[in-house]
């Protein structure tokens, strides 16, 4: 039987107590921060309701400008 190269070792979650933002300086003396990649990542579904969400005040924004201008220029006339 081959013996293993290797020992397997128990896996933590978070792999790193405090993995976004941690500091750590490069060798030109430039301040760096290592962040979790995947800390920021959010669920398709709540990221189409966003996007449809900014869309829609988007559009209301532009009606509601448009209906200022509208009666900002009845009123200059």
């Amino acid at each position: 039987m081959a013996q293993p190269i290797a020992k397997p070792l128990p896996v933590t979650f978070p792999l790193t107590p405090d993995f976004r933002g941690t500091e750590r300086f490069s060798i030109r003396g430039l301040l760096m921060i290592d962040l979790d990649l995947f800390a920021s990542l959010v669920p398709i579904a709540l990221n189409n309701a966003l996007a449809a969400f900014s869309s829609k005040r988007a559009e209301i924004m532009n009606i509601e400008v448009n209906r200022l201008r509208e009666a900002t220029n009845v009123l200059n006339a």
